[in-house]
């Protein structure tokens, strides 16, 4: 095998991997408020959060797209729950020749727990948590900015969690943030460990290819 024929194979199996990767991984946009200035007031008065998420890649029709979330109390998790579990498989993945598929999580917090609603298009889910201090609790997403995402497996997406305590060493007082917890690439398993959460809970995206 000469030099030219060895660069061709080498060319060639390059290109196969890259066409795999491609097709096993889809993208993630995640906007958070409203384009509405009116609605963002109203949002803000009634302390709702609004995130929607879009995933897009080209074969990404006739996938599942399922939730689930975790509890975590002082460092121990729940058994994992699986929202979408039990609903048809059309109910909740894109159709035909969809290249995205959108849906949008609502968030708030009422007198003694959090209350969040999960929107596809052509259903809602509820689901309530017990709080364990009255005040405190954000919604944030979990660092998404690699880019893409691989089908099959599961993704930490959001976390509607307590903050952590953060001394500032040129004030001399301590001050509460929730930053580092997810963009310092800490597993959100060990955010008890490491920040010191007592309250916590993760919602997991799985875009599944029954392939």
């Amino acid at each position: 095998m000469n030099l030219k024929q060895l660069v061709s194979i080498s060319f060639a199996l390059i290109l196969c991997l890259q066409c795999t990767a491609q097709n096993n991984s889809y993208a993630i946009d995640i906007k958070s408020g409203s384009e509405s200035s009116e609605i963002r007031q109203l949002m803000h008065f009634l302390a709702i959060e609004r995130n929607k998420v879009i995933l897009s890649a080209p074969d990404i029709a006739g996938k599942k797209v399922d939730l689930s979330y975790v509890e975590y109390t002082n460092g121990k998790a729940s058994k994992e729950q699986v929202l979408t579990r039990g609903l048809p498989d059309n109910f909740y993945g894109a159709n035909g020749s969809d290249t995205s598929f959108e849906f949008t999580l609502l968030s708030g917090e009422e007198d003694t727990s959090i209350h969040m609603e999960f929107v596809y298009p052509r259903f809602s889910i509820d689901v309530n948590f017990e709080r364990r201090v009255k005040k405190g609790y954000s919604m944030r997403t979990i660092d998404y900015s690699n880019g893409t995402y691989t089908y099959n497996k599961k993704t930490p997406l959001f976390t509607f969690a307590l903050p952590y305590t953060v001394k500032d060493d040129n004030k001399g007082n301590t001050e509460s943030s929730y930053c580092q917890l997810t963009y310092d690439g800490v597993p959100p398993e060990q955010w008890y460990e490491k920040y010191g959460v007592e309250h916590y809970i993760i919602f997991y995206l799985t875009v599944v290819d029954k392939k």
